[in-house]
């Protein structure tokens, strides 16, 4: 019985803290653990002192682009800093300078050592002396550090150590908190460098809501102040969302528990899978199905794989002996379960285009409406349904635009992707391109290129023919032309930041400000 199916938007990965050791990727159903930063949560933030806070404040100051961009001043070979209109904000002095970051409003700067330091946008530095030859940027208010000798070590903001220069990896999160690897074995401390857990485990996955620990091919739970929860008892995780767990027991079966040790469902479960939607996936004797977080059936465990896949909040495709079809949360099918195969399109909105499907029958492949009414038959392959049209390509063409019934508007064979806009060309013996637009089809410029990169942010694009270089508008108006012989410089490549402001590099291995008329500003 279905009850209910809620996709979230954004369900915040657990991370894996490695380094130590190359791990292949792991066995058992999650194939694939997750290492990306974790959103920040009230108890990580109280827990981890002052100096986060220090952080997050500066954090919420920075929403948006510093206005401030390194140059080089050709007269005494040191970097600068300058702003969007070309005017000096930071003398030149430093021997290196990086792009200021968008979350903290600091730069990384270098010696004539190589030795890096932090500046804010006075140009006042952050940390006393050029100390480390490899520094990473703030998170949580700290910085790891290392050297040739690829052992590190953190500091805070105020160039006190944390922790010593004496780990084979440490991994800081957003709560402040570092797994670390010392001789092979990792470990955990909270944002003043005080253990948590002692380095004594082969991995640790961390989450905002606890600490997953692996010794020896056994898997335990601890909560945030590394106190036990559930013994090394347990064969293989899952790592289903923030908030849940899945554990193998000897039986071989997953059971789902949550991070304070309760058990949520009985270890009967074959697989379980939870990353980017607020259900379970499970199977169970080679049937699938779904469990609400609290343990509970959502979705019958009946379905043969592959698989049941949620399409959105109110939709899921499933397989019924052997054949495909779409149902909705109340357990209604907006397509019967008698197709091959069924690749369904999406609206702007990530949610379902249940306007026409692509679907295979009896070795056909067609689109279809939402009746299962026959809109095409001769449908091409690499179909893409989006919500105002539809993409293909075959053997002759690697661009095809069609409405949503099926009819072909424009056919291009395509010389180089690039967002909104592409290059494309007629034929497959052209060396030149021009330009269209990727959603319409829409000719935008008949001019011809070897290249084009757009950027539409900045209503301009960047366009390459042999070793000439053009500036162009939203329109594909060239608003200057740069020769090599007549600019003065070889020109490698070319960055948008802003609408005049574009930087360039050369042939050398430098680079320049120009305007958008192709003018030096710096």
């Amino acid at each position: 019985m279905i009850k209910k199916l809620i996709i979230l938007v954004l369900v915040g990965a657990l991370t894996l803290g490695t380094g130590c050791t190359k791990k292949e990727d792991s066995t058992g159903p999650l194939g694939d653990r997750a290492e990306e930063n974790v959103e920040q949560d009230e108890n990580g933030l109280e827990e981890a002192g002052t100096v986060i806070e220090e952080t997050e404040e500066l954090e919420e100051k920075q929403l948006e682009k510093v206005d401030l961009y390194p140059f080089l001043d050709e007269n005494t070979g040191l970097h600068g800093y300058m702003n969007s209109k070309g005017e000096t904000i930071i003398e030149p002095q430093f021997e290196g300078a990086g792009d200021f970051s968008y979350t903290d409003g600091f730069a990384i700067v270098s010696d004539e050592n190589y030795n890096m330091n932090y500046i804010n946008e006075e140009g006042e530095y952050l940390l006393e002396g050029f100390k480390y030859e490899n520094i990473g940027y703030p998170i949580a208010g700290l910085m790891t550090f290392t050297d040739e000798t690829y052992t590190f070590g953190v500091i805070d903001l105020k160039g006190n150590t944390i922790l010593p220069q004496e780990y084979q990896s440490i991994n800081v999160y957003m709560d402040g908190s570092m797994v670390i690897c010392k001789d092979g074995k990792y470990g955990m401390t909270d944002g003043k460098g005080k253990f948590i857990v002692e380095p004594e485990y082969d991995q640790i996955f961390w989450s905002p809501s606890g600490i997953i620990i692996e010794r020896k091919g056994k898997f335990g739970l601890l909560d945030k102040k590394g106190k036990k929860v559930l013994p090394l008892k347990f064969y293989d995780v899952s790592l289903l969302n923030d908030d849940l767990i899945g554990f193998k027991d000897k039986s071989g079966k997953y059971a789902m528990y949550n991070y304070k040790g309760k058990k949520l469902s009985d270890h009967a479960y074959d697989y379980m899978n939870g990353y980017g939607r607020s259900l379970i996936e499970v199977s169970k004797d080679d049937k699938w199905g779904y469990l609400n977080e609290d343990g509970t059936v959502a979705v019958d465990i009946k379905y043969g794989q592959l698989d049941i896949n949620v399409l959105d909040s109110q939709y899921v495709q499933v397989k019924i002996d052997e054949k495909y079809g779409i149902m909705d949360i109340k357990g209604e099918f907006l397509l019967e379960p008698k197709y091959d195969n069924i690749f369904p399109g999406f609206n702007d909105d990530n949610t379902l285009n249940k306007k026409c499907f692509i679907v295979t029958e009896s070795n056909k492949r067609s689109l279809i409406d939402k009746t299962g009414k026959v809109l095409r038959e001769d449908i091409y392959d690499g179909v893409l349904i989006c919500e105002d049209f539809i993409l293909g390509s075959n053997d002759e063409y690697d661009y095809i635009m069609l409405d949503l019934e099926g009819n072909d508007i424009a056919k291009y064979k395509c010389l180089q992707a690039g967002g909104e806009y592409m290059l494309v060309k007629d034929s497959e013996e052209e060396v030149l391109g021009y330009v269209v637009d990727y959603q319409t089809g829409q000719v935008i410029s008949e001019d011809r290129y070897e290249d084009m990169t757009p950027y539409l942010e900045h209503n301009r694009l960047i366009a390459r023919t042999g070793q000439i270089f053009y500036i162009l508008d939203e329109n594909c108006e060239v608003l200057a032309e740069l020769i090599p012989n007549e600019y003065g410089i070889k020109i490698r490549d070319m960055v948008v930041y802003g609408e005049e402001l574009i930087k360039v590099y050369d042939g050398f291995g430098g680079f320049h400000w120009i305007n958008s008329k192709g003018e030096r500003i710096k």
